[in-house]
C-alpha cells in the first residue's frame, strides 16, 4: 500500500507542477494582498485536485496492468512505463471525448501520460527485485 501511496505521490507531482505554475502567479498576487492562506490554497489547489485522482487511477488501471504483467511475464521498465503513459493519456481523453463528442482539448492528455508514465515508472523502480519471473 505504501507502495502504491508513493508512486501516486509522484505521478500527482508530476501532473500538477504545470498548473502550479500558473495558480503561482495567483498565489503571489494573494501574497502581496498579504492572504498567506489563500496563497497556499491557490499554490497547492492542482495537487489537491491531481491526487486523489491519480491514486483511483492507479488502482482502477494501474494494479490490473500490473497483474496483467506478472501473469504475462512481460515485466520491464519500458513495459510499465509506457503502460502508464498510454492508460494515463487515455483516462483523459475519455471524458472529454463523452462531454465534448469531439478532440478539442485533447492536448490535456499529455498532462495525464506524463502522470501515468511517472506514476508506472515509480511503482517499477519500488517493486522489491523488480518481481521478474
Amino acid at each position: 500500500m505504501l507502495r502504491l501511496l508513493k508512486a501516486s505521490l509522484f505521478g500527482a507531482l508530476a501532473a500538477a507542477a504545470a498548473p502550479s505554475l500558473i495558480t503561482g502567479i495567483f498565489a503571489l498576487s494573494f501574497l502581496m494582498d498579504g492572504d498567506f492562506d489563500r496563497a497556499v490554497y491557490a499554490l497547492l489547489l492542482p495537487l489537491f485536485i491531481a491526487a486523489p485522482l491519480v491514486f483511483v487511477s492507479a488502482v482502477a488501471l494501474g494494479l490490473p496492468a500490473h497483474i496483467l504483467a506478472q501473469i504475462t511475464g512481460k515485466q520491464s521498465l519500458q513495459a510499465y512505463t509506457t503502460a502508464g503513459c498510454v492508460l494515463g493519456g487515455v483516462i483523459i481523453l475519455v471524458p472529454i471525448l463523452i462531454a465534448t463528442g469531439s478532440l478539442e482539448g485533447a492536448w490535456i492528455c499529455a498532462l495525464g501520460a506524463l502522470c501515468g508514465g511517472v506514476t508506472a515508472r515509480t511503482w517499477w523502480h519500488d517493486m522489491p527485485n523488480h518481481q521478474v519471473r
